[in-house]
This record gives structure tokens, C-alpha cells and sequence, in this order.
């Protein structure tokens, strides 16, 4: 099953499959509060994503992808972005919520 989460303007997925599930791409810093009621609304938690899928290295996509992996998910990416995972660090310097 794969629900849409509405809370940031990123187009986020939870894929849900029974041994748990995969979150697909996250939002915009200062959004895991929206987040969280996001997949409360969803029926889901937090604790049962497995995986968070970045879909590539802009800052609505993968800001707040630090917070979900300190809930224990373990992030991952495809191979072809390797060489773009710090593009991004420019915009997140002129941010004061450094996270």
C-alpha cells in the first residue's frame, strides 16, 4: 500500500509492506513535528519505517532526513547520487536550523 503524506509540498511516500516500510523522500527543514502527525493521520508511525529512500540531495526532499534516522531508520540513496549528497550544503550554511 503506498500512501501519499501531505505536510511540507515535497511529494513523500510511506510504502507499506508487511515487514515493515519504506519512506519515500521527507521535507523541508522544521517539518518532522508536520511529519510526525502526518503519519499519525496515515495510521502509521514513526517507528515502523525501515528505510527512508532519497530520491536526490535537495534541501525538500532530504532536510529533515537526519531526525528520521535518529528515530532508527536507516537512510538510503541510489548510487548515482553519491556525488551529490553535499549539493545542497550552500542552502542549509544560510539556514540558522543547521540540522
Amino acid at each position: 500500500m503506498i500512501i501519499e503524506l501531505k505536510y511540507s509540498g515535497t511529494n513523500t511516500y510511506l510504502i507499506r509492506g508487511t515487514n515493515g516500510s519504506i519512506l519515500f523522500d521527507t521535507g523541508w527543514a522544521g517539518s518532522f513535528p508536520q511529519f510526525c502527525r502526518a503519519l499519525g493521520e496515515a495510521g502509521a508511525t514513526v517507528e515502523e519505517i525501515r528505510y527512508l529512500f532519497i530520491s536526490h540531495f535537495h534541501p525538500d526532499h532530504m532536510r529533515i532526513a537526519q531526525e528520521i534516522a535518529g528515530c532508527g531508520v536507516r537512510i538510503v540513496a541510489s548510487d548515482v547520487q553519491r556525488a551529490h549528497i553535499h549539493d545542497a550544503d550552500g542552502v542549509f550554511e544560510k539556514e540558522e536550523n543547521l540540522r
